[in-house]
């Protein structure tokens, strides 16, 4: 278990001032962003699927009906879906980065 996960876990059950005072004490303050994340991923009841374009939307919503379709250029093409902690990245944004590292080892 991360440090960040188990400061979420006592983020669950004590009040976010005893929270902020106790990270400021352990000098873990600057955890505080990825905590948030962390808790607001786990929180997170449904599936976001994000897209490279719109007319992928269609196409997604057939394949993850209960899933919020969002869209953001900056993967190329694929997919990347999220469900809770979970994710599958399908993106060619991936695929290209990784591509790039292995051939310039």
């Amino acid at each position: 278990m991360t440090l960040v996960e188990r400061y979420a876990q006592v983020a669950a059950l004590v009040d976010t001032t005893q929270l902020v005072a106790y990270l400021t004490h352990r000098r873990h303050l600057s955890l505080l962003p990825k905590i948030v994340r962390y808790m607001e991923r786990r929180s997170s009841p449904h599936e976001v699927v994000v897209v490279a374009r719109e007319h992928d939307r269609a196409k997604m919503h057939h394949k993850f009906p209960a899933a919020a379709i969002e869209v953001d250029p900056k993967i190329v093409g694929g997919y990347i879906a999220r469900a809770g902690t979970e994710v599958t990245d399908a993106s060619y944004r991936r695929a290209l980065v990784q591509l790039y590292h292995n051939t310039t080892k």
